[in-house]
């Protein structure tokens, strides 16, 4: 696929991520209240509409002859993918199944979650996957790049931790109450999400380094 048509293609579904992710808040509204920033799915949300938003613009500007999207841009793209696409990962392999019989169509396809957790990630990773460049500079390690695209999820893994800790807040993930299950589970939770987010981040960057840089 020629160059500008890939380019055509990632501003395309960036453009519709960026709709879906408003959509869902103008349908929805009542979720916009503090108590959702407590949810690692929302704020992933939030992350990738305004990363989209700033790749449309500048593919946009691409498109017209105006230099190109900055390799910041791309940076961004993939910590904000890496986000969406642990969010996915988890919904399908972990929350959904311990949701019970109906999980997969409660927490993939009903209310404001068919976004948040289905079209909404999928829109912002089909273009990264498929149509942008890459988001690794050549010759670049990917043990230097790695903590860029995980500082998100440590971040949020810190803060809920702590307030769970403080019992400020009780969960709002089942893995996350750490006062209802063994010290070790805590640890063995935690640690699986670190490796999660690593081997996600890591393998997003890997298809992307097949695209043109």
């Amino acid at each position: 696929m020629r160059e500008r048509a890939r380019l055509a293609a990632a501003l395309a579904f960036n453009g519709l991520a960026v709709l879906a992710e408003i959509l869902w808040m103008v349908l929805y509204p009542g979720r916009l209240v503090p108590e959702v920033l407590r949810w690692y799915t929302y704020l992933n949300n939030f992350l990738g509409l305004s990363v989209s938003l700033v790749f449309v613009v500048f593919a946009f500007r691409e498109l017209l002859g105006h230099g190109s999207v900055p390799h910041f841009v791309r940076v961004l793209r993939w910590i904000s993918c890496t986000g969406l696409a642990l969010t996915f990962l988890t919904v399908v392999f972990l929350l959904a199944p311990l949701a019970g019989p109906d999980g997969y169509g409660k927490l993939m396809f009903s209310g404001p979650l068919l976004f948040v957790h289905t079209v909404c990630p999928l829109l912002s990773l089909i273009p990264f996957l498929c149509f942008e460049r890459s988001c690794a500079e050549p010759g670049s390690a990917w043990y230097r790049d790695l903590p860029l695209a995980v500082a998100p999820t440590g971040l949020y893994i810190l803060v809920s931790v702590t307030m769970n800790l403080t019992r400020t807040w009780h969960g709002p993930y089942p893995f996350l109450y750490v006062y209802e299950q063994p010290w070790y589970a805590s640890v063995l939770w935690l640690l699986f999400f670190a490796s999660a987010a690593s081997g996600t981040a890591l393998g997003l960057r890997a298809v992307s380094r097949l695209h043109k840089s």
